[in-house]
């Protein structure tokens, strides 16, 4: 793109910045949204938690496959827009969409702590698809990803149980 186009259709370099943002978080949305549709399941505490660890997971391959390039100008937009004061609302809620979505996930897997496990497994997604830009996405990396993710997510619907079944119940 020539620098007279960007001039005429952008106010500034952040305002580029801005709008590539914009554009790669509403296609995560929609990724987002039909995955719920496809996994909305029934109300809180109703699903079974292998249906939702599916989910966690599928979520989670749906990113890694994504081309590499593209998740790497996520991150790189993610940091820009970071340190842009006006365009961190944009940031907070993209974050807060797929955040949504994996709360979903699990408050119907009958997690007793929904915020904190979904804060988890979003770090954990996160720091996945990093890593897989910083090594080059090695073969069967997203299957991998993809088991590690479902094993927290199993690990913390599962393990809360056994835990609050060992203590007697005080969580």
């Amino acid at each position: 793109m020539s620098l007279s186009a960007t001039t005429y259709y952008f106010d500034s370099k952040q305002d580029m910045i801005r709008k590539a943002f914009q554009y790669l978080c509403d296609d995560l949305r929609t990724n987002i949204e039909l995955l719920v549709e496809r996994h909305g399941g029934p109300r809180r505490g109703q699903a079974k938690p292998v249906d939702e660890v599916a989910a966690a997971g599928q979520f989670l391959k749906s990113r890694l496959q994504a081309d590499a390039d593209e998740n790497l100008t996520l991150i790189e937009l993610m940091l820009a827009v970071a340190r842009d004061e006006e365009a961190r609302r944009l940031l907070s809620d993209d974050r807060e969409a797929v955040r949504g979505f994996v709360v979903g996930l699990m408050e119907r897997s009958h997690s007793s702590r929904p915020d904190e496990d979904a804060d988890l497994l979003t770090a954990l997604m996160t720091g996945l698809i990093l890593e897989s830009l910083a090594r080059g996405r090695p073969a069967d990396f997203e299957a991998r990803a993809a088991s590690l993710a479902e094993r927290v997510m199993a690990w913390l619907v599962d393990g809360e149980s056994n835990c609050q079944a060992q203590d007697g119940g005080r969580g």
